[in-house]
């Protein structure tokens, strides 16, 4: 699990006064990265979708508040599970 908030101890730390704390996080479930809003005061969006929970794809756009990035995948076709030694990257932050 990666959490991405504007708290220190944030996995992907943002350094943004709109992001909450705790603003979200991305967790692997049967084999894909699913991106889940913490009740984040200023929300969670896919490709410009508030979301609250949703399976996350290569290239997706991630904002949190006013924070943009880009999720990617090493080998998107490629990476199973158990196999896949590299957490998810978050481009743009």
């Amino acid at each position: 699990m990666t959490v991405v908030g504007r708290d220190e101890a944030a996995d992907i730390r943002v350094d943004e006064p709109l992001v909450s704390r705790h603003h979200a996080r991305i967790e692997r479930r049967e084999g894909e990265f699913v991106l889940v809003d913490l009740d984040s005061t200023n929300r969670t969006r896919v490709n410009d979708v508030v979301v609250a929970e949703r399976p996350l794809r290569h290239g997706d756009q991630l904002r949190f508040a006013r924070a943009c990035c880009v999720f990617l995948e090493d080998e998107p076709s490629q990476v199973e599970p158990e196999s896949s030694p590299h957490p998810p990257r978050a481009e743009g932050l």
